[in-house]
Parts: structure tokens; C-alpha cells; sequence
């Protein structure tokens, strides 16, 4: 209640999750799951037994010294239960992205002491990290966190590469991204920790593989930020921010994400967001407000590395901004279908290499409210594969009629072609003009102006696609744009990222954007061909 109320800074991902979590202790009846207040006593009582081994709180316990957002982070991964399965916990993948100084080494540590004094005997635990000595910095955190813990000291065996449980024989060992040599491991759960520096996600990959045959499988990836938006932790991060915008459905997954909110000015109270461990602190604030102060002066790589190690900021040169707040695209959502018939429409058309997601998007406007379909299209053998690699469920798409499986290992443009020749017919409109880009669309447009259709080649450039750019988003930010409920659209605009040009032309750039956003694309195409008739039709020639 306190971030609810304001009493901490945070984000809006934190704030939602925390109105997530009271509203389903206050509504259990109508999930799937339940919070287990006992093994929440269970957790309480274990943290009472383990002791800080450093720092300005050595010697207290966990129990003590342990702040809000630590406590909310180990009850959620364990107290939340299954109704039809009361021994099998809900989630098991968990993600932690917070700035340096949040004391994550101590969270890993404590989770993997809860593991192996709670889960069934012989179960095996891993800490994981892009080198052994990262590996081993929470390993050692482990160690330490045990040995100063009178209470539980006896009930451990520790070694140097190896912690044993002397009541189940579970056991914990530190592992680095040399992940070929993890085969035929049975992982009951894994920290993997600085994810944010992993080249790929082999050992994610390696580690998940291990838990199949697990009933409580857990996963858990912590990092900050860093100076590279090339890695596998930057899209878990944005998957999971389409989980808790409700984007995506994943019921497996939670999330606690600390940054600074979009857009935020440079203020130490913003510092905060990121920050929920020296935002308890009394020189919390003093301490990073001295750290930018000196990053400020200094510039260059101190600056750099304030950004991304206090302040959980991605950096690679350019990156995107966030076109649209998904919350805001969810507001345009009609609640009725809308009728097309008799209606003019404009058709953009965003087509890709054949391997590749193309879309057909229709729009049309009525009383300054500009309605739209959009439509999706992918090859039908490749449906699996990206379903696993986008973290989409393109069969509920296909079901749902966002989206269409034509062709084999490649898009089938006939097919497309077929569907916007029949676009009139089906929904009794009149089709104005069609927007494409030339790159890969040629012979489409081609066969649609032999049909009889007026074809515009849109140049992707900024200074071309800026201005419908802009509209589109004056259209949503006003609620002056609705669509019949598509996920799919929905996903592509939580993918879309922004540039501007030297010119601050601001534009969606697939290369900065964060999955597919061919249907944001092909909206686009759409929204210049209207906004090229509105100009046209508020140009009056006056004769005297």
C-alpha cells in the first residue's frame, strides 16, 4: 500500500504490479491460484534464522533488515500456489532488474537458502553468471549469509565448489556461461545474475532445458543495465513489460522492473524509482545526488556508467523511445464492432522478406475519428517457431482473425494480393487509394493497379513518414482512433520504438524496436494517404 499511496517513488510497472497483487488476495475466489499464508510463516521464520554478514546491518537478521521490495520479491516466487495443484507454485520464471547498490546479491542468496531447506531432497540449485567469478559473487554471498547464522549453520556442509543441505541433500553450485557442460543436469532451479552481460541466451536456454522434468521448476534472472542493447536479459525485460501492461498473457512470469519512467527528468527523487533499497536509506539520496553531480562533471564513460549502473538505463548509442504507452492504445479499443460498409478507405501495405511478418492495414475516418483493421500475415510452417523466439501466440492470433497462415517456409504474396482484392466485397467498402513501400512490394502493387486500384509508392524516409507519424499518435493520445480488439495490434505498438533525425523528424524504426511492428507500419501507410487527401481537400483555388 505504501507505493500505492506514493509513500515510495516508483514506476508505473512497480505500481501496477503491486494494484495486481492486492487485488487478487481480495478477489482469490475468481482465480486459478492462491496466496499460501503458510509458507509465507515458513519464509518469515527462515529469515529470522539467517543473519547480514557485511555492511551497516551485520549481524541482524534478514528478518530485520530486509526492505519492502526484497520481502514482496521472495513471496511472491513462493507463496503463490496453484488451486487445482496445491503443491506446484504458480510461478516459475522471475525477473529482477534493479541498479547497483539494491543489495540483489543478498536476494539470490536468500532464495537459494529458502530452496534448499523447503524443496524435496536431492534437488539441485545453480547460480549462474557469464564467468565463474561473477558466479561465484553470489555463491560466496551464500556462504557468507550461512556462516553467520548460528541457527542454521549446523544444518549445511559447504565446500568449496558445493553447498549441501544435511536434512534433504539438496545441493547448490555455481556455474558460468560455459553452458555446453551443463547437459544432463536435472536443475530444480537456477539464479542466473548480470544477464544484462550475457552475449546470448545459451545459459538461459541450458538451464531451462534442465527443468523439464521438475514439477517446481524455477528460473530466476537478476541484472542492472548496461552499455549494450544486444542481450538477452533487454527482451525479457520488454517481454515482461507487455505482461504486466496485459499485453501478453503469462500467468508464469513476474516481473519486478526498477527504472526511471519515460520521459522522466533527471531528478534525484526520480533517481529513486530505480533505487528501492537507498530510497530506505538515510544517505541514500545524498549518495547518488553526489554520483551524478560527478558523472555530470566528468562526462564520458563515468556518465555512461552512472546511467546504467544507478540509474537502470539501457545505452547504445540511439535508442528507440517508446512510440505510444500501450495503456493509451488500449484506450481506443471499441467495445462494438464497427461497420465498414459503405465507408471510404485507404489500404497501407507493409510487406517483408517472404521469411518475415507482413500486414494490410484499412482505415477510414468519420466525424474526426480516424477506425481501423489490421491484419497480419506469416508463413504457416514457421507458426512454432515463432510463437518460441517472439514469445507470441500466433495460433490465438489466427484464431482470433488478427492474423493469417499462408504459404509454407514463406509468406505467399499471392495470397495478400487476393485478400486486398477482395476487401470491397467482404466488408462493402470503397477503396480509395493503397499505400506500399517499394522494398519488396513491386510486383504487388503492380497487380493491384492492373486491377484498378491507385497505388502510391510512400518513401521510407523520415522527413516522408514523420508527419503521419505524428498524427497517428495525436489520433490514439486523443482517443480519436478506435479498432476492434486485436492483441496483435497491440503487441506491435508495445514494439515500436522511435528515432528522430537530424532534422528531429521523429519516425518508428524497426531496427530500434523490440519485436515486429509490421502492422504499426502498415498503419502508418494508411494514416499518409488520409492525411495526403485531407491536405488535398483543404486546398481551395480562388479565382477572381
Amino acid at each position: 500500500m505504501n507505493v500505492l499511496d506514493g509513500k515510495f517513488p516508483t514506476n508505473k510497472y512497480i505500481k501496477a504490479i503491486c494494484k495486481k497483487f492486492i487485488y487478487e488476495l481480495n478477489h482469490e475466489e475468481k482465480l486459478d491460484y492462491f496466496f499460501d499464508y503458510e509458507t509465507a510463516d515458513k519464509i518469515m521464520n527462515i529469515m529470522k534464522l539467517i543473519n547480514f554478514a557485511t555492511g551497516a546491518v551485520a549481524g541482524q537478521s534478514l528478518y530485520e533488515a530486509c526492505v519492502g521490495y526484497q520481502y514482496f520479491f521472495v513471496l511472491n516466487i513462493f507463496c503463490w500456489k496453484r488451486k487445482d495443484r496445491p503443491d506446484k507454485r504458480r510461478y516459475e520464471i522471475c525477473l529482477l532488474w534493479i541498479a547497483r547498490k539494491n543489495s540483489k546479491s543478498v536476494n539470490s542468496a536468500l532464495i537459494m537458502v529458502i530452496l534448499m531447506l523447503l524443496e524435496p531432497r536431492y534437488s539441485e540449485f545453480y547460480l549462474c553468471a557469464n564467468t565463474r567469478e561473477q558466479a561465484k559473487i553470489v555463491y560466496n554471498e551464500t556462504k557468507k549469509l550461512i556462516e553467520s547464522s548460528p541457527f542454521i549453520l549446523d544444518k549445511f556442509d559447504i565446500k568449496r565448489d558445493t553447498i549441501t543441505c544435511k536434512l534433504n541433500k539438496n545441493t547448490l553450485k555455481a556455474l558460468s556461461s560455459d553452458y555446453n557442460t551443463t547437459d544432463g543436469l536435472r536443475v530444480s532451479a537456477a539464479c542466473i545474475d548480470e544477464v544484462g552481460a550475457a552475449k546470448d541466451g545459451g545459459l538461459i536456454e541450458s538451464m531451462t532445458s534442465g527443468m523439464l522434468s521438475v514439477q517446481n521448476r524455477l528460473l530466476i534472472l537478476i541484472s542492472t543495465s548496461y552499455p549494450n542493447t544486444q542481450n538477452p536479459f533487454l527482451e525479457w525485460t520488454d517481454y515482461s513489460k507487455k505482461v504486466i501492461d496485459g499485453v501478453v498473457e503469462d500467468e508464469k512470469l513476474f516481473a519486478m522492473l526498477y527504472s526511471l519512467d519515460e520521459k522522466d527528468e533527471m531528478t534525484v527523487e526520480n533517481f529513486m524509482k530505480a533505487n528501492p533499497l537507498q530510497s530506505t536509506l538515510e544517505d541514500g539520496k545524498e549518495y547518488l545526488e553526489s554520483e551524478y553531480k560527478k558523472a555530470l562533471e566528468m562526462g564520458g564513460a563515468k556518465l555512461t556508467s552512472f546511467k546504467c549502473k544507478h540509474l537502470n538505463i539501457w545505452l547504445d548509442g540511439m535508442i528507440g523511445e517508446i512510440y505510444i504507452p500501450t495503456e493509451e492504445v488500449r484506450k481506443c479499443r471499441l467495445h462494438e464492432p464497427f461497420s465498414w460498409c459503405g465507408r471510404q478507405v485507404y489500404i497501407g501495405i507493409d510487406l517483408a522478406m517472404t521469411t518475415d511478418n507482413c500486414s494490410v492495414a484499412m482505415i477510414t475516418e468519420e466525424g474526426g475519428k480516424v477506425y481501423a483493421n489490421v491484419w497480419a500475415f506469416i508463413p504457416a510452417d514457421r507458426i512454432e517457431e515463432k510463437t518460441r523466439v517472439e514469445k507470441v501466440d500466433y495460433q490465438a492470433m489466427i484464431r482470433n482473425g488478427n492474423c493469417f497462415a499462408c504459404g509454407e517456409n514463406v509468406v505467399d504474396y499471392g495470397f495478400i494480393e487476393s485478400f486486398i482484392l477482395g476487401l470491397e466485397k467482404r466488408y462493402g467498402v470503397v477503396i480509395m487509394g493503397i499505400g506500399f513501400d517499394r522494398y519488396n512490394c513491386l510486383s504487388t502493387a503492380q497487380k493491384l493497379e492492373s486491377s484498378g486500384y491507385e497505388t502510391i509508392e510512400i518513401k521510407q524516409h523520415s522527413s516522408v513518414l514523420h508527419s503521419p507519424t505524428k498524427l497517428l499518435e495525436e489520433l490514439v493520445l486523443t482517443q480519436h482512433f478506435g479498432y476492434e480488439r486485436n492483441r496483435l495490434l497491440e503487441i506491435n505498438f508495445a514494439n515500436a520504438r522511435c528515432l528522430y533525425d537530424t532534422n528531429l523528424n521523429r519516425y518508428v524504426n524497426k531496427k530500434k524496436s523490440t519485436g515486429k511492428i509490421d502492422m504499426v507500419a502498415s498503419l502508418i501507410n494508411a494514416m499518409y494517404l488520409l492525411e495526403k487527401d485531407r491536405l488535398q481537400e483543404d486546398f481551395v483555388v480562388q479565382v477572381f
